[in-house]
């Protein structure tokens, strides 16, 4: 039974690589709202301890993520290593 999308956080994103995030809301114009992981870069500008991980909101484009298919069958799936899409052989 297909599911839905799950959403990872491609490498230099801003939230955590590889990271599993959620879409809170679908804005159908390339971007949503996304809830997930993230590690304090700038302390001053995020309020946090550099390096701190923590939730966090964000409106962000469709394409920072990579977009895997979630089978009940399968349960969760990763991406790939390098947290980029895969090539497109066709």
């Amino acid at each position: 039974m297909y599911w839905g999308i799950q959403h990872f956080a491609k490498k230099d994103a801003w939230f955590e690589c590889r990271s599993l995030v959620r879409v809170l809301n679908d804005y159908k114009d390339g971007t949503g709202l996304f809830c997930g992981t993230r590690i304090c870069q700038n302390s001053e500008l995020e309020g946090r301890n550099l390096g701190e991980e923590y939730q966090h909101r964000r409106i962000c484009n469709f394409d920072e993520f990579v977009a895997v298919p979630l089978w009940e069958s399968l349960g969760l799936a990763f991406p790939p290593e390098d947290c980029e899409e895969p090539p497109d052989d066709t």
